[in-house]
């Protein structure tokens, strides 16, 4: 049964900084998808025992929780959903995936 998602995903290949909100450790990672509710990410190693982290994108911080994650080859895959987010900050992630999307040679 195919998942029904509550927001657009929109593929996109960037690099991100992916960030333990506890201990402030950071990782790089690359962005594969987005949407408003989350995106997904792959990292060269696991996250283990990460669960809430902020993921900073190009011009945004976003708060998310890691949902799923799963080992592909020697990298890490995650799933995210971003937390709740105000008005002001939904237009603003908005704005970084379509400025995203438009510079993307395959967007």
């Amino acid at each position: 049964m195919a998942q029904k998602r509550r927001h657009k995903r929109y593929s996109m290949i960037e690099m991100v900084t992916v960030v333990n909100a506890d201990t402030e450790f950071s990782v790089r990672g690359c962005l594969e998808d987005i949407s408003i509710g989350g995106a997904s990410f792959i990292t060269p190693g696991s996250l283990a025992g990460w669960k809430n982290i902020k993921v900073e994108l190009p011009g945004i911080n976003v708060a998310a929780q890691i949902v799923r994650s799963e080992k592909s080859g020697g990298n890490w895959i995650f799933r995210v959903k971003f937390e709740e987010m105000g008005f002001f900050r939904k237009i603003k992630l908005r704005s970084v995936i379509k400025k995203t999307m438009r510079s993307s040679p395959a967007g």
